[in-house]
């Protein structure tokens, strides 16, 4: 049975989650983070697609994507979690041993500006509420890291501005219900079909 076609409306945002598959670390060293930031820019520019936020955890990622175009956030993907897979099985030496990624991936549409800025902070606190730093611009693998300084030119301008105490309001954490609200839409695999 073919696939269902996933829809990300052109200019809309996009809160893109994906694991390894059985909860395995995907990367273990800075290399590795490193790595895949690099995939992520070298897909970006072939794929028309803004970033609007990130975190890469050992075993998973977040991603705040704009596509410019219906299929841009399929593209995108496709390029980075196949490169990737392939790399990681080579370094590993365990080509052929199954799946990197427990699925494709999971999107879940921001829907408003005040969701957007929940969905941001969300992202980019995220190793902060994994206990892996104790302010969440330290995680050097996150567009936090990258708004203090860590310039990796992957960040595309937002939709939105972020306000002046954004560092400040990210590491302040999210109200338990809407941090239920964002993890069940990506838990949930609400995946947005067409």
């Amino acid at each position: 049975m073919p696939r269902r076609l996933r829809y990300a409306p052109p200019a809309g945002v996009l809160h893109v989650v994906n694991r390894g598959n059985e909860r395995r670390t995907l990367f273990t060293e800075s290399r590795d983070f490193e790595g895949f930031l690099g995939l992520m820019s070298w897909a970006k520019e072939r794929c028309p697609i803004d970033i609007l936020g990130y975190c890469l955890m050992p075993n998973h990622w977040h991603l705040v994507l704009s596509p410019d175009d219906a299929g841009a956030v399929s593209r995108y993907l496709h390029r980075v979690c196949t490169t990737h897979a392939v790399r990681l099985r080579w370094a590993t030496g365990s080509i052929g041993n199954g799946h990197v990624y427990q699925q494709r991936y999971h999107a879940s549409l921001v829907d408003s500006e005040r969701y957007y800025f929940y969905v941001m902070r969300y992202v980019e606190a995220n190793a902060l509420r994994a206990g892996l730093v104790e302010r969440a611009e330290h995680w050097p693998w996150s567009s936090l890291a990258e708004r203090c300084g860590e310039d990796r030119g992957i960040l595309s301008s937002p939709p939105l501005p972020l306000p002046d105490d954004w560092v400040e309001t990210v590491n302040e954490g999210l109200p338990a219900d809407i941090l239920g609200q964002i993890r069940s839409s990506t838990e949930a695999h609400n995946s947005i079909v067409r």
